[in-house]
């Protein structure tokens, strides 16, 4: 048996499992590759590369596919987590009013991604944030400060925003979720478009494939021996 997190696991899965997942019927598989998963996430190390030699080497092709959704099921999750803060906003840097202090800069919401933890929270387009958690920005890249700070989060964070809305200051409270593996990171948005001064927020136009590429990713750097980043 092998200690992980605690947890007393096999260094294979029930014996049970194996047999559901090459069983001739259906429900019996389906049924098995969740209880494979469930296993997996308990496993570590040692559960994801047992679950690789049965990528390679099983000898019924339904074992192969089910361990290797398995596989991708686990890895991406664990790889979510490690993905940076999303709020989900097209944004631009703006002055903020002389009459509330015009000696600053604020992020000005130009887009709201529907289904995003901007768009839960109620920010609206011309909505100026002043503060990320009590701090602003004093020069004009307010905007690519505020895309460091969250990119330096992780989804599930909560923070809070001060804006300045219809001319009065409002408090915002959000939930970051992680960001699409789609979305790149903020630098590539920012070269993709070649403006600096008005980056847009980019909702994934394949995010399946994105996941795909990241797991396959992952797979090749295991095949060439070298660790998980």
């Amino acid at each position: 048996m092998l200690a992980t997190a605690g947890v007393s696991i096999g260094l294979e899965p029930p014996g049970k499992v194996i047999e559901k997942l090459g069983s001739d019927a259906y429900p019996d598989r389906v049924s098995a590759e969740r209880e494979l998963r469930s296993w997996a996430e308990s496993g570590g190390e040692a559960a994801r590369k047992w679950l690789i030699d049965q990528c390679r080497t099983a000898e019924n092709p339904e074992v192969r596919s089910r361990s290797l959704a398995a596989l991708k099921a686990v890895v991406l999750k664990d790889l979510t987590k490690q993905r940076p803060g999303f709020v989900g906003i097209g944004m631009g840097s703006v002055k903020t009013p002389e009459e509330h202090g015009g000696k600053g800069f604020g992020v000005e919401v130009q887009a709201v991604n529907p289904g995003t933890p901007a768009d839960k929270a109620g920010l609206r387009v011309t909505d100026v944030i002043l503060k990320l958690d009590g701090k602003g920005w004093a020069d004009p890249n307010a905007q690519h400060e505020f895309a460091g700070r969250i990119g330096k989060m992780r989804g599930g964070d909560k923070i809070r925003l001060e804006l300045l809305r219809n001319g009065k200051k409002e408090e915002v409270d959000l939930t970051l979720a992680s960001r699409p593996w789609s979305a790149g990171v903020y630098s590539e948005n920012l070269q993709l478009r070649g403006d600096p001064f008005a980056a847009r927020s980019r909702l994934p136009r394949d995010e399946k494939h994105a996941e795909n590429q990241a797991f396959q990713d992952w797979l090749e750097r295991q095949e060439a021996g070298r660790p998980v980043r």
